[in-house]
């Protein structure tokens, strides 16, 4: 019998090193990488710190798929759980953690839950002063810079038409690796200026597309839209969107607060949407639709957050790790009862880099201040571009 205490003893002081062993580990911090299932880093990766019954700690992975646990209330902690748009959750137990480990995440086909409701449905809404004060919060998180910066970046993207069912349904781009890079000094795209969202300010969120010896791109139509799912995103958390909206609280699930934001003068080209905001208030998503006087094209959009880090900035930039933007022909359908047919344009990002100034270093006069080309360009302006970007996003 006293064998039989003294091993069961044994084995209970085993079980105690262990235990003692992990929680020293990650008592302080502890740091993982997420992947998808061929090795590439998966930004903005939310990992929730779960204790029994309470999560404990909410944090996002940055563009290389890093994230740091911060260790707090790792006594309580029994599982953290790594989830993803577009990929099955992962729970990891607590004693399976380790320090710089790698996580997996395998692709799963399910849907983005989007703003599929009507948008009139959500607005007007009365500004509510708590819903503007989070609203503050997320703003004062990210640097206010980053629309009067120079980016590049690495990134896929596909389009095509696809049924109102499927919006929101996630298609992982499956095209050549792009090569972008855009100043922050000037015209951008289609148009509009990058800097700050000064014509958003005398014209809206659309305007009249602009046309290349009478050609314009096929992604829009009547109207050409800001890039919110692209170099854009930023405006979201800019003085010049706070001083043009109405937010509401919609509702919490999970730690995370849905608000909803309405544009207080409908009557020009306008944005009306929702953002889903981390217990720690950092962006997590943002989905809209556009309004416009005439000619509405139901466009709209969504975008995954992550934050961008630059040596020279105290504070992090807010850039969009994937996202999507629609629209659909802006003509009544022949067939009403049955779904609508939209174009619609999807787009990862691989690699952010923010630059110190405004002009991009691999712009020249010939090209202007916004380039988009695949990784093997033919021309020889496009190679010394691609090849300059290298120099801020090394290939992977």
């Amino acid at each position: 019998m006293s064998r039989h205490w003294g091993g069961w003893v044994r084995q209970l002081l085993i079980l105690i090193t262990l235990l003692s062993a992990t929680a020293n580990v990650v008592s302080a911090q502890l740091s993982v990488r997420v992947v998808d299932g061929q090795g590439a880093a998966l930004p903005s990766v939310r990992i929730d710190v779960m204790g029994r019954g309470e999560v404990l700690e909410v944090v996002v992975t940055s563009t290389d798929g890093t994230a740091v646990l911060s260790g707090a209330r790792w006594g309580e902690v029994r599982r953290i759980s790594v989830s993803h748009v577009g990929y099955a959750t992962r729970l990891v137990a607590v004693e399976d953690l380790a320090p710089d480990m790698e996580i997996s995440l395998q692709p799963d086909a399910t849907a983005i839950e989007g703003f599929v409701v009507d948008a009139e449905a959500l607005c007007p809404v009365v500004d509510d002063s708590d819903a503007r004060a989070l609203w503050e919060a997320v703003a004062s998180r990210y640097s206010p810079a980053t629309g009067e910066r120079a980016l590049s970046a690495r990134m896929s993207r596909t389009g095509g038409p696809v049924r109102s069912d499927a919006l929101h349904q996630w298609v992982a781009p499956d095209a050549p690796t792009m090569v972008f890079g855009r100043g922050g000094d000037g015209l951008g795209a289609n148009g509009r200026w990058a800097r700050g969202g000064a014509r958003v300010a005398s014209e809206g969120y659309a305007w009249e597309p602009v046309l290349v010896g009478g050609i314009g791109s096929s992604r829009f139509l009547n109207w050409a839209y800001l890039d919110l799912h692209h170099d854009e995103s930023a405006h979201l958390v800019t003085e010049i969107f706070g001083a043009r909206h109405a937010f509401s609280v919609s509702g919490e699930r999970g730690g995370e607060t849905t608000l909803v934001f309405c544009p207080v003068d409908g009557t020009e080209p306008n944005i009306r949407g929702t953002l889903v905001v981390a217990p720690d208030t950092s962006l997590l998503r943002a989905d809209w639709r556009f309004g416009t006087p005439h000619e509405d094209e139901g466009a709209g959009g969504w975008a995954e957050f992550t934050s961008l880090y630059a040596p020279m900035d105290e504070l992090p930039h807010l850039v969009p790790a994937r996202g999507a933007y629609f629209r659909h022909g802006g003509t009544d359908p022949q067939y009403p009862d049955l779904p609508r047919t939209y174009l619609r344009e999807v787009v990862v990002y691989h690699d952010w880099f923010v630059h110190e100034g405004a002009k991009h270093p691999c712009h020249t006069e010939r090209g202007g201040g916004y380039n988009l080309f695949g990784e093997t360009p033919e021309s020889d302006f496009a190679k010394e571009f691609v090849r300059c970007v290298g120099r801020f996003i090394p290939p992977r």
